[in-house]
């Protein structure tokens, strides 16, 4: 026996693909050839992967490039007989015809067999008289088939170790380094499937070639010629795919740590390691590997049921369900449904109905109290989940929810209850146990999330489910519900656009997918409110109402017909639309949603008005959002001749949970949604421009520019600045993210840029007004230029090549491109001091009005960067405000528009409350509109604020607007109009 030497390779690209592909990175083959022609003899001792049979071909063919002689030999299905037989003859041809011949001779030997001592040292002679002849010799074998080097002459060692890629060092990596480091583990044929990606007509097989890869090396860990006991061991490692040695223990009981040992040693496949007692073995970074065909493996799992059930429900209490269910199809069906019946809520869940339904129907039942009662309400939520004809489970089921004791059946009895809230509001929380599993919790959070959309408390509905906003549940059905949950909380809190469905077609089709058909109604129901809401026409509210009613979903019904009432509003108004509404309401009252029934009744409020009719006196005993909403409709439909007072509705607060109705209600609903813009409070209107930017995508667009803010398309080849309610900026069109700006400093100087007389200042001035607390000028200057590039570099991301700055560098002055850059704030001071200084009252009320809608709010804030000076700027366009409310309010008073100059002279009290001209004008337009309890209400609040923050009394003016008859109030009325026009 000669000496052994062991090498380690340095750092090297990664090689080649698996069993017959060559080494497509061309490395190891050339340092294989150099290593036998240096040593003569190499000896490749390692697992599948890390060098495959075409590496050795690669070998030969360079050879013979250089005139060699090559023999290469497969000994992969040999067995340790023929191995030798073959080998001997081998020997005997290279002798007899290399004999007197001074040529280069390779030998290239695969996968020698794992042999008994006799065939070992037949073996070992054989290649011997190889290399006295003078040949060099590359053979390969697995670690099983190490004896062989035992008995083999001086040569060169190489494990998978000087094979493998090098490891990544954690400090300094990227991201796609360490994941190509965790998924490969180095393994050469898993590295380079890994870098295919990098080809481009590659990159969309990346997933499914490295899962095939990764089957391939899984087949081939359990090749025939291990012991029974190391097969036991590599079956529960893979399976359970990550863990500790305790877990080995649980389930194959008693185990030699010798084998264990020798996988730490020689397959790094598996991830063993005695330093932590734990594995990591590569084939649990993933299971899907499990879907393709491994005639080995399978004949493991088939050998070793016993131990397959074992570790099945060690993943199971793990709660690693996706791999269980990866695992569950290659089990016998009695093992397989043991398992379902322990687990089969989660795997409901996980979309495994067919699965289950084969099972259910291939195995008999059993008389066992236990798995009898489980079987039982398996099938229940089977049924309940997977069929979309009309269910009803609680007649048949004999226990109420809270006699359940078992988890299981608390779990299925949760499932059957997802397609009852579809059926019946209000159908109660879930049953649990002592230990809440996470579909445990995802099951209790959607009953709630339901509970809040049901009673309209969306805000609610959203506290709820964020805790599940971001875990990633979408392979799952309750994951699926609790994503299209938030969707509507969304929707219905004016928090995302109503335009985008992107979230119900993935629902759709996921349920689809996995049969849960009884679950669609959910579906449905979203579909719904997207089309009632966005405005779009009603094309499947019919047929979806015919579906929900053959399911028995009564709830979908009941939303079908809110929802197509909501989209006849748009249309011509008749007596059909009225028969309409009133039988959503009774729907709706019928199966008892109140929420429901009392939006169908303001719906009916609006169609009245659409048709003639006026209401007069009117009163709501409720106090939240649907009833300030009805008191406002009723306000609109007064009867101005009427002796009865109208409903004071300053008192309400602003209903946000139902700001979607106002939103629904605002556009395209004819003379109503005008007159629902005029009449509604100055608060109200302000966060109902805002939710209608966030809902309604391109009609939003439509409203911007109504109101004088540009509209997108109108921006193409321009940037927009807005300071004013929010900040962003615009280019060609494209709002630019606030994230690529990099931070505030970039904000700030955009918006002092703005805010500055011809938009240019000096960078001196600019850093001291923005950042006094920096004490060296340089460093403020530093600052703003910082700001500037990071500008350029997020426009630039955009497709804007326009620089927006022009700089100055001798006069180191700085200001905004005016050719290609707008601003809101020009516009808003531009109409506010027309509105002031304007003669003809008309002109005025129309710049008071663009003033109004180009005023979103107050100058943004921007933390602490300039925070003094950009106070200071907000006071100044506040009072500008106010002074064009006021002006607006003293001409439309002049024209004998009662509610536009009360609504006017609101707007200046809203940003100043202790205006007095203002406050003179709301009480003279409240009580020549006939609001005279408004009025009064409004009259005593500003005389408590006055007395409590400056102890004055009221003016003599503002007492003779309240206390002076209304026909002896100058400017109003007629009179009052015959009167302006005759000064």
């Amino acid at each position: 026996m000669g000496p052994r030497i062991y090498m380690h390779q340095p750092e090297r690209p990664s090689i080649g693909a698996f069993d017959d592909r060559e080494d497509a990175t061309g490395v190891l083959h050339p340092v294989l050839l150099s290593f036998a022609r240096k040593h003569k003899l190499v000896a490749v001792c390692c697992e599948p992967g890390y060098c495959p049979r075409g590496y050795l071909k690669a070998v030969c063919l360079l050879a013979e490039k250089t005139g060699a002689r090559t023999y290469s030999r497969d000994y992969s299905n040999f067995s340790p007989e023929a191995a030798s037989e073959s080998l001997a003859k081998l020997a005997r041809d290279i002798r007899s015809k290399h004999k007197d011949q001074k040529v280069e001779i390779v030998v290239a030997l695969n996968l020698l067999p794992a042999s008994d001592e006799l065939e070992v040292a037949h073996q070992s002679r054989a290649i011997e008289r190889m290399l006295k002849v003078g040949a060099l010799v590359v053979l390969t074998l697995f670690p099983e088939a190490r004896q062989l080097l035992d008995e083999l002459p001086y040569h060169l060692l190489l494990t998978a170790d000087d094979i493998c890629e090098p490891p990544v060092s954690p400090i300094g990596a990227t991201r796609d380094e360490l994941d190509h480091q965790r998924l490969s583990r180095g393994i050469p044929v898993l590295a380079h499937t890994l870098l295919e990606s990098l080809v481009p007509s590659r990159a969309d097989q990346k997933r499914n070639s490295y899962d095939e890869t990764l089957a391939e090396l899984v087949d081939a860990s359990f090749r025939r010629s291990l012991c029974n006991e190391e097969l036991r061991l590599r079956l529960a490692i893979t399976v359970l795919g990550k863990g500790s040695f305790s877990d080995l223990r649980y389930c194959l009981g008693k185990y030699d740590e010798d084998f264990l040992g020798e996988l730490a040693s020689w397959a790094p496949f598996f991830g063993a390691s005695f330093n932590t007692r734990t594995f990591d073995c590569v084939a649990g970074e993933s299971a899907d590997w499990a879907t393709f065909a491994m005639p080995l493996f399978a004949r493991a799992c088939k050998e070793n049921a016993d131990l397959l059930k074992v570790c099945l429900t060690s993943l199971g209490r793990r709660g690693e369900f996706e791999r269980l269910v990866s695992f569950l199809p290659r089990c016998e069906a009695r093992v397989a449904f043991d398992v379902a019946l322990e687990w089969g809520p989660e795997l409901l869940d996980l979309g495994e109905l067919r699965l289950i339904s084969e099972l259910l129907n291939k195995v008999p039942g059993t008389n066992d109290g236990n798995d009898a009662e489980r079987r039982r309400y398996l099938e229940k939520a089977v049924a309940a989940i997977g069929t979309e004809l009309s269910f009803r489970d609680r007649a048949s089921l004999t226990q109420s929810v809270d006699q359940l004791t078992d988890e299981t059946v608390m779990l299925c009895d949760g499932l059957v209850g997802l397609r009852e809230l579809l059926q019946m509001p209000g159908r109660g929380v879930v049953a649990l146990g002592e230990s809440p599993s996470g579909l445990q919790a995802r099951l209790a959070a959607h009953y709630e999330a339901v509970d809040h959309l049901f009673n309209g408390r969306f805000g609610m509905a959203i506290q709820s489910l964020a805790p599940y906003a971001e875990e990633g549940h979408q392979r799952s059905i309750t994951g699926n519900l609790l994503n299209l949950d938030m969707y509507l909380a969304k929707v219905f809190s004016c928090g995302s656009s109503w335009h985008n469905g992107e979230v119900v077609d993935e629902c759709a089709d996921y349920l689809d997918k996995v049969g849960a058909k009884g679950l669609m109604g959910y579906v449905w129901a979203a579909r719904l409110v997207g089309e009632a809401l966005s405005g779009e026409p009603p094309r499947t509210v019919s047929a979806l109402r015919s579906k929900a009613t053959k399911s028995g979903d009564q709830m979908v019904r009941a939303l079908s017909l809110v929802a197509e009432c909501l989209c006849l509003l748009r249309k011509r108004p008749s007596a059909y639309v009225l028969a309409a509404v009133n039988t959503a309401e009774t729907t709706c009252k019928s199966i008892g949603w109140t929420y429901a029934e009392r939006v169908a009744g303001i719906v009916k409020q609006v169609t009245k008005y659409q048709l003639g009719e006026r209401s007069s006196l009117y009163r709501v005993d409720d106090n939240d959002g649907l009833a300030a909403i009805s008191m406002l409709i009723h306000e609109i439909s007064w009867d101005v001749d009427d002796d009865a007072a109208p409903v004071d509705l300053g008192r309400q607060q602003l209903p946000v949970n139902e700001m979607w109705l106002l939103v629904t209600l605002s556009d395209g609903v004819g003379e109503f949604s005008r007159d629902l813009g005029d009449q509604a409070p100055a608060e109200w209107r302000r966060n109902l421009d805002s939710a209608m930017r966030t809902c309604m995508g391109g009609k939003a667009s439509k409203k911007l520019s109504e109101s004088g803010k540009a509209e997108p398309e109108d921006l193409e080849g321009l940037a927009r600045i807005n300071v004013l309610g929010e900040f962003s900026i615009w280019a060609d069109g494209k709002r630019v993210s606030e994230r690529m700006l990099g931070g505030r400093s970039a904000r700030a100087v955009l918006e002092y840029l703005a805010l500055q007389k011809g938009h240019m200042v000096g960078r001196a001035r600019m850093a001291e007004d923005l950042w006094p607390e920096i004490a060296i000028e340089k460093r403020g200057r530093q600052k703003v230029y910082s700001a500037t590039s990071a500008v350029r570099k997020a426009l630039l991301a955009h497709g804007f090549d326009e620089d927006i700055f022009i700089t100055n560098k001798a006069t180191k002055i700085l200001r905004l491109a005016s050719d290609n850059v707008s601003c809101d704030v020009d516009e808003f001071i531009l109409w506010a001091k027309a509105a002031v200084e304007s003669s003809a009252d008309e002109k005025v009320c129309n710049a008071a009005l663009r003033t109004e809608t180009l005023y979103v709010g107050d100058l943004c804030n921007v933390a602490e960067d300039g925070e003094e000076y950009f106070a200071e700027k907000r006071a100044e366009l506040r009072k500008l405000y106010a002074d064009a409310m006021v002006a607006g309010a003293e001409a439309a008073l002049r024209l004998d528009k009662r509610r536009l100059a009360a609504r006017l002279a609101g707007n200046a009290l809203f940003v100043d409350e202790m205006r007095e001209d203002a406050m003179c004008l709301l009480i003279r337009a409240l009580r020549a509109g006939g609001r005279e309890a408004e009025a009064q209400r409004r009259y005593h609040a500003y005389v408590k604020r006055l007395s409590a923050k400056s102890n004055r009394v009221p003016s003599k003016q503002l007492e003779r607007a309240m206390n002076e008859p209304i026909g002896e109030l100058g400017g109003l009325g007629a009179m009052g109009r015959m009167r302006a026009v005759g000064a």
